[in-house]
């Protein structure tokens, strides 16, 4: 079930972040024919104030600063727009991942980032531990607090362990000897 919600979840954002590229690229192509419009109208300007200083209530300016104005809405109603899908993005379940080196946030367990194509590492397991802090943090026996989230630690009790059966050739540590060394290579302890 938590799979199918993360695809869901993974699908909707992929399409999310497809209408936001789109709608950035007609906010450029806005922009840029705003631009241009502006640079038409400046140019404009600039002749006729360079010829007749006082011409310039000029009726055909009045088209120019119409199609700016349309452009400078339009980009409006964009942005509103990208504001809306991103508020949507917000409130939609987060999926668990890791961000990749381009910054991208990869989906827990992908091999590959959708954005650069980068091979990702897998996360190592955490082995399970009797050592573990409530956070999930392995700690040492004598630590009294958790060096991740600081939380106090409550005394490992000290459990005696039965002796083994002696092994004819194993060293105290448990380590089975199999030549004939004079150190145990494990504790280093003198046969």
């Amino acid at each position: 079930m938590a799979d199918l919600l993360s695809k869901v979840v993974a699908t909707v954002g992929a399409k999310a972040m497809v209408e936001k590229a789109k709608i950035k690229t007609a906010i450029s192509n806005l922009e840029a024919e705003r631009k241009q419009i502006a640079e038409l109208l400046g140019n404009k300007v600039y002749d006729k104030f360079c010829n007749n200083p006082v011409a310039l209530a000029d009726p055909g300016m009045a088209n120019f600063i119409a199609e700016i104005g349309n452009r400078a809405n339009a980009i409006a109603e964009h942005q509103a727009e990208l504001k809306r899908i991103d508020e949507e993005l917000n409130k939609a379940p987060s999926v668990a991942g890791v961000a990749c080196a381009c910054g991208f946030v990869v989906a827990e367990g992908a091999k590959f980032c959708p954005k650069c194509g980068s091979a990702q590492q897998p996360k190592p397991a955490v082995p399970a531990s009797d050592n573990a802090c409530a956070c999930g943090f392995v700690i040492v026996d004598d630590a009294k607090f958790c060096p991740k989230c600081g939380s106090a630690q409550q005394p490992k009790p000290v459990v005696e362990e039965e002796a083994a059966p002696a092994i004819e050739n194993a060293c105290a540590c448990g380590f089975v000897f199999v030549d004939a060394g004079k150190f145990c290579p494990k504790c280093g302890t003198p046969r």
